[in-house]
């Protein structure tokens, strides 16, 4: 029996197969997030926290907060970051994640690649990234 009530998807490559099988022999649900750039956080805490039934005035709260002591922190940094050119290589399903996070930290991402990935992996990615390659 599994002991989590929920779980969280980082990498649709790896544990997508684990997690529906999850799903089918437990009942445990999951969602895909990302952890990747404030967005993705954003959007992550938003999904667990409406499955989880937290108020979304409550949710909003806490990403207000946190926002606020990252962007004192890493202000200095998207000055230096801005228009500064990325090569994205690692694995396809976190491909569009890190290009979506490099380009809010103000890079312009050239190439990303990958050795393996989904088709959907791709699809994710192109929208960030000059040139695709698998």
């Amino acid at each position: 029996m599994s002991l989590a009530n929920l779980n969280l998807l980082l990498c649709g490559s790896t544990a997508e197969n684990f997690c529906k099988k999850m799903k089918t022999i437990f009942g445990t649900p999951y969602l895909k997030v990302s952890f990747y750039g404030l967005s993705a956080i954003k959007n992550s805490l938003e999904k667990i926290g409406a499955y989880f039934g937290i108020p979304k005035e409550q949710i909003k709260e806490v990403i207000k907060t946190g926002e606020k002591i990252v962007y004192e922190k890493i202000t200095p940094w998207l000055k230096v970051f801005k228009g500064k050119k990325a090569m994205i290589v690692l694995g396809a399903g976190r491909l569009g994640a890190l290009s979506r996070m490099l380009r809010e930290l103000g890079f312009e991402v050239e190439v990303a690649a990958s050795i393996f990935g989904r088709e959907s992996d791709h699809f994710e990615t192109m929208p960030y990234a000059g040139l695709l390659t698998d």
